[in-house]
């Protein structure tokens, strides 16, 4: 999961102007995220399985809707990723993005 705070993080540091805009990083970025999220149901397939999780019992006990919400991410960053043109393409494809995650972080996550 780390990795894909990393590509989010990417992007955000380009909509902040921190970094420079690059069309090619974004698209990359996005593309990474896809990637990185087909890999989400797979790390949660076995409670407990991780000590320092942050996952709450919910996700195993509604593994179905939490399976729906990574392959909704999956695909809106499939969707995303080659779609950035120009600085101003990031900060809506950021907010789709965000959207996806915290509408599965905010019921399955530990604050």
């Amino acid at each position: 999961m780390t990795d894909m705070g990393d590509s989010v993080e990417a992007l955000v540091n380009m909509m902040r102007g921190t970094t420079a805009f690059d069309r090619a990083l974004a698209n990359q970025a996005l593309q990474d995220l896809r990637t990185q999220s087909s890999e989400i149901v797979p790390l949660f397939r076995n409670p407990g399985d991780d000590p320092a999780t942050e996952a709450l019992d919910t996700i195993w006990l509604e593994f179905a809707d939490f399976t729906n919400r990574a392959n909704r991410l999956e695909m809106a960053a499939g969707e995303l990723a080659g779609g950035i043109e120009t600085l101003g393409d990031v900060r809506p494809a950021l907010q789709s993005i965000g959207e996806t995650c915290s509408g599965c972080h905010d019921i399955y996550r530990q604050e």
